[in-house]
Order: structure tokens, then sequence, then C-alpha cells
């Protein structure tokens, strides 16, 4: 019995294949790392949220899944959008139109104007919404600060902030308002 040759491959073609197969090999494991490190980092995908609306023009706020399958995650992400806008803008008016009127009396606007006067936030994500017991909402969101280190809170003089905070969203004259954030329940560390 006679053995069969199989034909020999053109060697010009394999060089070719190789490289293109390692191209997309390397940029698979990028993209994979990429994704990885999105999914285990909060504040990246925050930023990676807030980047894209950004440019896109969207909303200033995002809601996360979690938040967006809530039946109010939308009514809520349009307030904090307005809430945070005001406080970009320096507008006292329109940030006062979001808040309870416990909360305006607490901030008179001579002292809103020198507390924000510096602020600007950005990278807000909407995390939780929870139905409080006849309370309206509980809403825990996280959100980046930037401001003049002279106007940082007292005890972290820096230019740059990450916020976690639980606000209470209550109704008031028949819409959602901005309340006061529940105690404890505000945390925050440089950037």
């Amino acid at each position: 019995m006679r053995a069969t040759r199989l034909p020999r491959p053109n060697a010009r073609w394999l060089v070719p294949v190789l490289a293109v197969a390692a191209v997309l090999a390397v940029n698979a494991g990028l993209l994979a790392r990429n994704a990885y490190q999105d999914a285990r980092d909060p504040q990246r995908v925050a930023a990676s949220d807030a980047a894209r609306a950004a440019q896109s023009g969207d909303a200033l706020v995002q809601l996360s899944p979690d938040a967006f399958q809530h039946p109010d995650g939308q009514a809520v992400r349009e307030l904090l959008d307005r809430y945070f806008r005001a406080i970009n803008d320096r507008n006292y008016g329109a940030w006062r139109d979001t808040v309870v009127d416990r909360r305006a009396l607490a901030e008179p606007e001579h002292q809103w104007r020198a507390a924000y006067r510096s602020t600007r936030d950005g990278a807000v994500v909407v995390r939780r919404i929870e139905t409080a017991q006849g309370e309206g909402l509980r809403v825990l969101l996280t959100f980046t600060s930037n401001q003049d280190p002279a106007d940082a809170p007292v005890g972290t003089p820096v230019s740059c902030l990450r916020w976690r905070v639980v606000y209470a969203v209550v109704v008031d004259d028949g819409r959602f308002r901005v309340g006061m954030p529940l105690n404890g329940s505000t945390q925050r560390d440089p950037c």
C-alpha cells in the first residue's frame, strides 16, 4: 500500500493569517478586560455613563439597571437632573423648585450661593430607589463634585470628591421633591 501525500500549505498565506488571528485575539482580550473592570468598578461605570451622556447631550443623571426598574425611576431621574443642573448653573430659583420647603429654609439663598459657588457636579448615578412607608422614596445615588478646595466641605479641602448619599424624595404639592439626606447616609472620599 502506498502512502498518500497531503498537499503542503502555501507558506506565503500562513504568515498573514496568523498575524490577523493574533491581532483579533489581542483586541478581544482588551475588550474583555475593559468590560470586566467596568463591571467591578461602579465609579468607572458612573464616569463612563456620564461621559456618554455629556457627549450625546443627554441627561446629567443616569439610572442603574436596578433604579430603572422602579416604577418612579424616570420621575426621580428627571427631578435629580433638574436638581443637579440648578447647582451647576448656580440657579437658586430652579434648585428651590426641586426641594421641600424645610430644605430651602435650611439653605437660604445667600448660604446656598456661598456653599455652591465653585461646585460642578457630574457622574450622577441613581443606584437604587426604595419605596419608604408613608414617606415617599429613598434614593441611593453616587456623584462626583469638583470645586475650589477652599469651598469643599470642612475636613476635606480637595478639588474633587466622590459622594454616596441617600436622599428622601417625597411628594409635595403633587410632585416629587428632594428632601434632606437621611441621617448617617452621606459618605465622601477624595477622587
